[in-house]
């Protein structure tokens, strides 16, 4: 699955993904600079069978924002 991030600063914002490794998972963010009106993706991949669960953490600078998600997967 995926989350998706959008910048309606009206200048760039730096991203920084903040997660604790989940077994079976991947969590990947493909843009860490976004402009105004850009949008980054949050992309959760499951690597294993079984059930994996948790929060990731995406950190918004200049702004000192977290913003977190929580994910699940059965």
């Amino acid at each position: 699955g995926t989350a998706t991030i959008t910048n309606d600063m009206p200048g760039p914002v730096e991203l920084m993904l903040l997660v604790n490794p989940v077994k079976g998972m991947t969590i990947e963010l493909d843009k860490t600079h976004l402009n105004a009106g850009e949008k980054a993706k949050v992309v959760f991949t499951r690597k294993a069978d079984g059930a994996a669960s948790g929060v990731a953490a995406v950190l918004v600078s200049p702004l000192d924002q977290r913003l977190e998600i929580r994910f699940s997967s059965q």
